[in-house]
């Protein structure tokens, strides 16, 4: 995060002078945004640290995010792309209000009451969220109206209370620091983009007409938005982020959604040792994930910014955060997905041992095999789940079945060992698919209720689904690290000293992009590895060879720093010594970073 320079505070500049008010006195209906100028650093700086304002705003973005994870479960294409873009929406709305509150915001009246509007908007956000599902029949119309409202609200709002700091700012003698201008701009550009959001509501009419064209000129201004206030920022330096405390809110959102990983993973735990206890591969699943957990705070907040930034180098560093923090919620909920892939493979394993002792082994037959069965399922507790009771009929009804044939695990039919199911007559396989699915719908993930049936072909197509967004995840997050790493670096000098972390990032990059292009195209590869217990503990130990790598470099780093302080310290005298060259050890050698 970026801090101030060296001798530079947030105090006003000794010329002004301001009444000094009771602790007990009442909040003030509202205040310029002048009485925040920072003299020194020519810029807005209303405070170094976030508000309990600010924070109380983050709750309703972390409240919106958990609420469409729970409604929402990345199975399919659709809802990866509908979680990605819901997300775009969040996120943007929260960085526009962000952005204001670091450079204009104080708690008074006013600003209480622009808040209060952004947290109906927020709120509203959920009930969109619920049915949102990108470019499909199953979204009703009215629930990209009611976006379309949403954001309309939102933007007009911010373009308001831009107007609102333009006046303040314009009304006092200040107008050599020509901010009426950027202000305006800023102004402009929001109160525009609440125009546009307008003019789309009738592009989302009840019809038969595409909505390919509207979404996507939706998703367009998204991004103009975003551009728009960072340029008039780094084009008009005083109204910068230099001396704000943005880095603070944006590591505190990051550290948000590294805390919905952590709630995924006490539901994981839930789902996978809820039922029948604890068990060893499943502890190690889960340790695992909180390890990719602490591994990823630890590499993004141990490389953050301790200097001032320069102002285009801020903006790219501000903007990254869209990435990285898809990129760390692709992670964590990823994490928790293969844990559940993993476990339904688990106990798809450990029922088809059950039934092998009964058929195979055993020979079982008529209702001792249907009793047989019908105990291997009731193992599992798979009615404890809403969607494993509406699962369960199906599986019954082919127990059901078995029970009233005759044969079925004679020794003529379990003969074949060499089969793809060890004996097991292929008469089983509808049982085994309905079993499965059952399995899968009662993880209480969003998922389609034909699962039931084809349980195996749905869950096959999900885990597909989730294997190649988490190792897409992995792979962005590793990138967006790597450069915000490079921009806490000032300049070349410091750069060189990161060769070991770079290698080591190198190497963890190759590896991940093999693992997603070698599992795309190899069937067999990816069957095999999403089967096995591996994939998370090969994620720990990628991140564990950027964290060591990350540590080296530093190391080497800190001991070339205090060589140059040793060699600055050598005294000009002791040149002419008759033992050489000596190095005083005066004062204290210690080097000290510039906040």
């Amino acid at each position: 995060m970026a801090t101030h320079e060296k001798g530079s505070t947030n105090e006003h500049d000794s010329t002004h002078h301001h009444y000094k008010e009771s602790p007990d006195a009442p909040v003030a209906f509202i205040t310029s945004p002048m009485d925040t100028w920072d003299e020194k650093s020519q810029s807005f700086s209303p405070r170094h640290e976030a508000s309990t304002l600010e924070l109380f705003f983050d709750l309703f973005f972390v409240a919106n995010l958990a609420t469409f994870t729970a409604y929402h479960a990345v199975t399919n294409r659709d809802t990866f792309w509908s979680y990605v873009a819901f997300f775009l929406i969040i996120w943007a709305t929260w960085f526009h209000v962000a952005c204001f509150d670091a450079r204009f915001a104080s708690d008074h009246v006013w600003e209480r009451i622009c808040k209060v509007v952004h947290f109906t908007n927020f709120a509203g956000f959920a009930l969109v969220g619920y049915k949102f599902v990108l470019f499909t029949d199953t979204t009703p119309r009215w629930v990209y109206r009611l976006l379309c409202c949403i954001l309309l609200i939102s933007r007009f709002w911010l373009g308001l209370q831009y107007l609102v700091t333009t006046v303040l700012c314009s009304t006092q003698k200040v107008r050599h620091l020509r901010l009426t201008l950027p202000l305006a701009l800023n102004t402009t550009v929001f109160m525009l983009a609440a125009a546009i959001y307008g003019s789309l509501v009738t592009g989302f009419q009840d019809g038969k007409n595409s909505l390919t064209g509207v979404i996507t000129a939706l998703y367009v201004l998204f991004f103009v938005e975003l551009a728009g206030p960072l340029t008039i920022s780094c084009v008009w330096r005083r109204v910068s982020f230099k001396a704000t405390h943005i880095g603070e809110r944006l590591g505190l959102l990051g550290l948000i959604i590294i805390g919905e990983g952590v709630i995924g993973t006490t539901k994981t735990i839930t789902r996978t040792m809820g039922k029948n206890g604890v068990y060893f591969e499943g502890c190690a699943q889960i340790f695992c994930i909180i390890l990719i957990l602490v591994f990823i705070w630890i590499l993004y907040f141990d490389n953050l910014p301790k200097y001032q930034f320069g102002t285009i180098k801020q903006q790219f560093w501000m903007i990254l955060h869209l990435p990285l923090h898809l990129a760390i919620l692709g992670v964590a909920e990823g994490s928790q997905h293969i844990a559940l892939a993993r476990y339904t493979v688990y106990s798809a394993t450990k029922l088809g041992t059950y039934v092998y002792y009964g058929c195979v082994v055993n020979h079982l037959d008529g209702p001792k095999l249907a009793a047989n069965l019908t105990k291997a399922i009731d193992s599992f507790k798979l009615g404890d789940s809403d969607k494993g009771q509406l699962a369960l009929p199906l599986v019954y009804e082919q127990v059901y079945f078995l029970g009233n044939q005759s044969g079925v695990c004679s020794a003529s039919n379990t003969s074949d060992i060499h089969n793809g199911m060890k004996g097991i007559p292929l008469s089983l396989t509808v049982f085994f698919e309905r079993a499965i699915g059952a399995m899968f719908q009662s993880l209480d993930m969003d998922i389609p209720t034909e699962g039931a049936v084809w349980g195996v072909q749905i869950a096959t197509r999900s885990w597909k689904v989730v294997y190649t967004y988490y190792w897409s995840a992995l792979l962005l997050l590793l990138i967006c690290l790597t450069i915000s790493a490079l921009l806490a670096d000032r300049g070349i000098r410091l750069a060189r000293f990161r060769v070991t972390s770079l290698i080591a990032r190198a190497i963890v990059t190759t590896f991940y992009v093999f693992a997603l292009i070698h599992g795309l195209m190899n069937e067999a590869f990816y069957e095999k590895y999403l089967r096995s217990a591996w994939i998370l503990p090969t994620a720990v130990l990628c991140l564990e060879l950027v964290c060591i790598g990350d540590r080296i470099s530093k190391w080497s780093r800190q001991r070339k720093e205090k060589k140059d302080v040793e060699y600055a310290q050598v005294s000009p005298s002791d040149a002419s010594d008759e033992e050489g060259l000596r190095f005083t050890a005066t004062g204290d050698t210690a080097y000290h970073h510039q906040a």
